[in-house]
């Protein structure tokens, strides 16, 4: 997970603008989820779809950031105006990596940059969208809630408890491989 600012500033091929709202959810059963972000702007929307790890650890790192950070509350440097209803973004894509960190001109506000896989190449971020302090520390939240929203872990050895029963090694005296 970056939390450093990329080298040469705004260098995404689409930029959202100051988010409305971004929300951090997973998709079907426990055990076989989905994960992604939701992101919409006056400027558009994004999916960015990723793995679990990486929403953890989105969460994380935000944490992270905002826990070195002195602010407590933020509103947009320049909130957004109406964008172009014709010129709106509708971007839905699976991450291969993603950044986190403070603006430069701004210490309220955060940057969260996204690669898409398919069309990385050493010009820069697929997507940046620009989030408040209050909005980015609520995105840690709901990352690390939906990660832990998971299957229940055995209280003997760690492992994910499932329906179809579980083979503890601690409980058997063995791991059963099969």
């Amino acid at each position: 997970m970056n939390t450093e600012p990329p080298i040469g500033g705004n260098l995404a091929k689409y930029d959202l603008g100051i988010a409305q709202s971004i929300i951090a959810e997973s998709i079907g059963e426990p055990g076989n989820r989905l994960f992604r972000l939701l992101i919409n702007s006056a400027h558009g929307r994004a999916c960015l779809w990723m793995e679990k790890e990486q929403l953890l650890q989105l969460g994380l790192a935000i944490k992270r950031l905002i826990g070195n950070s002195e602010q407590q509350s933020s509103e947009p440097r320049n909130p957004d105006q109406e964008a172009d209803s014709n010129q709106l973004l509708d971007l839905d894509f699976q991450i291969s990596k993603l950044g986190i960190f403070p603006d430069e001109l701004d210490p309220t506000v955060f940057i969260l940059i996204a690669f898409d896989p398919e069309a990385f190449d050493d010009s820069g971020p697929t997507i940046e969208v620009s989030t408040t302090y209050d909005q980015i520390g609520e995105l840690a939240n709901q990352a690390i809630e939906v990660c832990a929203a998971g299957r229940p872990l055995c209280p003997l050895c760690g492992a994910s408890l499932d329906s179809s029963g579980h083979k503890c090694p601690r409980s058997n005296g063995h791991v059963e491989i099969g």
